[in-house]
């Protein structure tokens, strides 16, 4: 039998219609075929194509960069990894960099003063300081510009197990010495402590963005009033509860309770009476195959990010409870994870020793940040969105920062 010379090959277009190719059929090549291909349903042919449109100068270049803006998570990692790979000229490199600053992250600084686990950070709403919570006891305030250690605050008698930012400015940590205490950081003076809210450790605490709530964590989750400290609620937990989050308008809080996430919202009595606040029934959110770890909600108050033991992290609409997306690639499970201010990425971070960085609207990975030994117990964004600062159990704390071209 004849060779059928003329045959397209797997991957190739062909001008036609659906009806099997004829012999002679001609295959459709050139910039045309690359374009064609591009439409392809099948993703081989799709990134032969992409290899094959960077022979053809700006107008091949200009559909890889299409390419990269692709609702396809596939495609556009695919062009992206393509053009970094391949053209390293400025003007090439300056492009992609305008298309996704998270593509280029480089680790500024690594910080190595704590003698033990490193279990929280946290960034100034100035974008200038980092405060970071370890097993040593201490917490540690840092600029993020230099990374300097600026002063060291050694109140605690036990772990420091989470630190966070007030609106007001103060810093605000929990330890396993069971006490919450709030602190002129820059000074490093104490100026209130709550000691009598929780009998056992103190596993995690969230600050309401109208600076008048603040909820706490250890076996039960507590409800104060910040402004007196006066306990407002106590809720039953069911175990170990290891993380919570306050919406954006205050009006919503949620936690972990094993494999399942309870959300609660605040309503005043009719008076609008601060102590006539009550906290309806949980809505419970099922997803994770195993204990969630961590919650954020995003800057908008529609979004909500878990991470869990099962290693994944999961998307969740905060409205409706629907889930919208689970995110596979950590290998060892997820114990943090972080919501940029303006609701584009999430960092997560895992006992698998890496940060990834995710696209929060497409759900597609970034980028993993390789560094620490041990595993990356926390991890938190820069208001600015432009800096990642996480922190291990190997006692550093490393400081990655994108590459954005302003």
């Amino acid at each position: 039998m004849a060779e059928k010379h003329n045959r397209p090959q797997k991957y190739d277009a062909v001008l036609g219609n659906q009806a099997e190719t004829p012999i002679d059929g001609v295959v459709l090549g050139g910039l045309e075929g690359v374009k064609s291909r591009l439409k392809s349903a099948v993703f081989k042919a799709q990134t032969s194509a992409l290899r094959e449109a960077l022979k053809y100068g700006d107008v091949g270049l200009d559909l890889v960069f299409n390419a990269t803006q692709s609702t396809e998570w596939q495609l556009q990692n695919a062009a992206e990894k393509l053009l970094i790979q391949n053209r390293t000229e400025p003007q090439f490199q300056q492009k992609i960099l305008n298309s996704n600053p998270w593509l280029f992250v480089d680790c500024r600084f690594t910080l190595e003063e704590h003698s033990d686990k490193v279990n929280s950070v946290a960034v100034s709403s100035d974008n200038l300081t980092i405060a970071s919570g370890s097993n040593d006891k201490n917490i540690k305030i840092w600029s993020l510009q230099t990374g300097e250690v600026q002063r060291t605050i050694t109140s605690h008698t036990n772990k420091v197990n989470a630190v966070v930012f007030s609106p007001d400015g103060k810093l605000v940590s929990c330890s396993s010495d069971n006490t919450i205490k709030f602190w002129d950081w820059q000074r490093g003076k104490l100026v209130n402590i709550l000691e009598e809210v929780h009998s056992k450790s103190v596993d995690a605490i969230a600050i309401s963005p109208d600076g008048k709530i603040i909820i706490s964590s250890s076996w039960h989750i507590k409800v104060a009033d910040l402004l007196n400290g006066k306990e407002i609620s106590t809720l039953e937990g069911n175990g170990y509860i290891s993380s919570l989050a306050i919406s954006p308008d205050s009006k919503i809080f949620v936690n972990d309770s094993y494999d399942t996430i309870k959300v609660r919202e605040f309503s005043k009595g009719k008076f609008l009476d601060w102590w006539k606040l009550k906290i309806t029934t949980p809505r419970l959110l099922k997803g994770h195959s195993g204990k969630v770890n961590t919650l954020a909600i995003s800057a908008d108050g529609k979004t909500l990010v878990s991470g869990g033991e099962d290693k994944t992290v999961k998307i969740w609409n905060l409205q409706t409870g629907e889930l919208k997306q689970t995110l596979a690639g950590h290998t060892g499970k997820v114990n943090a994870v972080a919501i940029s201010a303006d609701s584009k990425i999430i960092a997560s971070a895992s006992n698998d020793k890496t940060v990834k960085i995710w696209d929060l609207n497409g759900g597609w990975l970034l980028r993993t940040l390789e560094g620490h030994t041990k595993v990356v117990r926390t991890v938190a964004i820069s208001p600015d969105c432009q800096t990642i600062v996480s922190g291990s159990w190997d006692k550093t704390i490393k400081v990655w920062r994108a590459n954005f071209s302003n």
